[in-house]
């Protein structure tokens, strides 16, 4: 179902979503600057060997993340908790809070190419992360339960707790920042904390290590970094293999939704739903280019509905037919872009052999894991080839679909007049004895149809029967059923209420209709109608039945001349024993068995044989 509308002059829902998510990085920010303040109070080496090596470790685990996706949900596993917890344990936490936000944004910035808004938000929530879990160490140093002199399994405990909790901070700020950008709450799943908490176990593990090693100064802290990055660099190569795997059964998904969509036709409601979800695309919508205009199509609500085109609609369309193309803040419609409050999408021409041009477009890739790469580009190219080919299908099957229905509007519409033909009568007669209700059917027979075709030939008397047809309708309500049965006969079925009491208005009402003139070649023709009317008498009567009575009704009125006769079984001279004695008694001629008898006829007064009777008589078995 595909609906139409313009769309209010309002703000864009992605620029206020971005406002709402500048306005709660501005709240993480009041929030941060006291605690950095509180954390510029503590000491810690200042060694710069040190700063680097935690900074690097930072800068590394930033750009080797593992990355897991599922929908429009999206996590970054990085190994940041090894340097966060070297670094608090011997820098002062005021510059591990400026070490991690400062690598964060180059790598968020420089590789991932963030919209400001999301390098703010990230900034700011980074920041409170390493604060929140700074403070908790500090206050456990205070309280005796960490020592990082005596580092023991207490110490351990408390570090991983407090690792926990700032995931967990970290977790619960993103959605809340995810629900401010949609205008609506994303709720908080199990696997956004447990995943997170069993990934900080493995890197307290390093981390304590290192720790203990560096404090020792032991040069097997380079193994040790040198194992974890080994484990990390494994860990990638088997996300990416899954992740092939995964594109794989998101286009078998994808093909095996399409194709199913073409039948129920919704092909281009579940192409833009599957396309937003596959890609992890906030947006997505088609672009139609045909003679008469652009338009959008987009989805709200679950259906399909039609917006007016925007200048932006034209520029993609211009972007040429060579595939799949990204468009970012690197590409010439950069400025266009950002004006629709976007910052990249992804646009393929779809190939239907139709004059019109589709053009599926997916914009905003969800989370901040990653923006849209070469891989989402192929991907998309072959949804865009399997899309364009269900789109082709749907309209095969419309074809088909018109087809069939003109089809079967032939094979029970009579081609002449247009009205139901005796076959589509039946099956509206037999479903209407299917009910209690009282039913009624007239039969309608003109009178001098024959003198019309012989006389002005077989082309007016078409013409005839069309109007006929035309009268007929206009003199019926919209309740009852009008059909031309064959030749110039039509039928009448009246059902409901006092069917059988309004059988006999209707009849003399199209009696007067066909009375009235018709105009053939500048010639005036009376016709006239003989009705027969025949109605239910009890629930076992069937549709053949009603007919056959009905017809009977009609040739008596023929007889009479009275226009209009009710079926009266009195008077019905047409019964199957009277058709079957008919067809014996033809067999009795060719074969000699009727037997010829004399009998004489005799006054009864004088006893004189005044004359004879020949009699035929016809033995009869039994």
């Amino acid at each position: 179902m595909t609906t139409s509308r313009t769309p209010p002059a309002s703000v864009d829902p992605a620029i206020r979503g971005r406002r709402r998510v500048v306005a709660y990085s501005c709240l993480l920010l009041a929030v941060d600057i006291p605690l950095i303040v509180w954390l510029l109070g503590f000491e810690g080496r200042r060694d710069l060997a040190i700063v680097t090596f935690v900074g690097l470790l930072f800068l590394l685990g930033e750009l080797f993340t593992v990355d897991i996706e599922f929908r429009h949900e999206s996590q970054s596993l990085t190994v940041q908790s090894i340097p966060l917890v070297v670094g608090l344990l011997i820098l002062p936490p005021a510059f591990v809070v400026g070490l991690r936000v400062v690598t964060g944004l180059l790598v968020f910035a420089a590789v991932h190419r963030q919209p400001p808004f999301k390098l703010f938000f990230n900034a700011c929530s980074a920041a409170l992360d390493v604060a929140v879990v700074a403070g908790i160490l500090l206050i456990a140093e205070d309280s005796g339960l960490l020592s990082v002199e005596s580092f023991g399994p207490t110490s351990w405990l408390v570090v991983l707790l407090a690792v926990i909790a700032g995931d967990a901070i970290g977790a619960l700020s993103t959605t809340v920042a995810i629900s401010a950008y949609q205008g609506r709450w994303e709720p908080l799943s199990i696997s956004d904390l447990l995943l997170p908490a069993l990934i900080a176990v493995a890197d307290v593990g390093v981390a304590v290590v290192l720790v203990t090693l560096l404090q020792r100064g032991e040069p097997a802290a380079v193994l040790v970094l040198g194992i974890a990055a080994a484990l990390v660099m494994w860990v990638r190569s088997y996300s990416e293999v899954s992740a092939r795997y995964r594109r794989l059964q998101l286009l078998d998904g994808f093909t095996r939704a399409m194709g199913g969509s073409v039948l129920d036709n919704t092909a281009t409601a579940r192409l833009l739903t599957e396309a937003a979800e596959i890609l992890h695309a906030d947006h997505s919508w088609l672009i139609v280019s045909a003679p008469g205009g652009v338009r959008r199509l987009i989805l709200e609500d679950g259906v399909v509905t039609t917006v007016d085109s925007s200048p932006l609609d034209h520029e993609l369309l211009a972007l040429g037919r060579d595939g799949a193309r990204l468009v970012d803040a690197d590409s010439p419609l950069a400025p266009t872009l950002e004006a629709n409050g976007h910052s990249e999408m992804i646009v393929a021409r779809l190939s239907v052999q139709v004059d019109d041009d589709y053009l599926l477009v997916v914009a905003d890739r969800s989370g901040h894991v990653r923006p849209f790469d070469d891989q989402d580009l192929a991907l998309f190219d072959t949804l865009a080839v399997h899309a364009g080919l269900a789109l082709q299908n749907v309209g095969l099957v419309d074809q088909l679909r018109t087809e069939v229905s003109v089809t079967e509007h032939l094979a029970t519409h009579d081609s002449l007049t247009a009205l139901p033909n005796r076959t589509l009568f039946q099956q509206r007669l037999d479903a209407s004895l299917e009910s209690p209700s009282e039913v009624a059917v007239l039969l309608v027979d003109l009178d001098r149809f024959k003198e019309v075709n012989d006389t002005l030939g077989h082309h007016n008397g078409d013409l005839l029967l069309i109007e006929v047809g035309l009268r007929l309708s206009a003199a019926l309500e919209g309740s009852e059923i009008i059909a031309r049965l064959g030749g110039d006969e039509f039928a009448v079925l009246l059902t409901g209420p006092n069917a059988h009491d309004r059988a006999n208005e209707v009849a003399w009402k199209l009696v007067a209709e066909l009375e009235r003139p018709f105009a053939l070649e500048e010639v005036s023709v009376d016709v006239g109608a003989s009705v027969g009317i025949a109605t239910r008498v009890n629930k076992e009567m069937d549709g053949a039945t009603l007919l056959r009575q009905a017809d009977v009704a009609m040739y008596l009125a023929k007889e009479d001349h009275s226009s209009v006769e009710l079926y009266a079984a009195d008077r019905d001279h047409y019964s199957p024993q009277r058709l079957a004695l008919v067809g014996r008694l033809r067999t009795a001629i060719e074969h000699r068995t009727l037997e010829l008898h004399y009998q004489p006829q005799i006054r009864l007064d004088t006893g004189e044989v005044v004359g004879v009777e020949a009699l035929i008589r016809w033995p009869q078995p039994g």
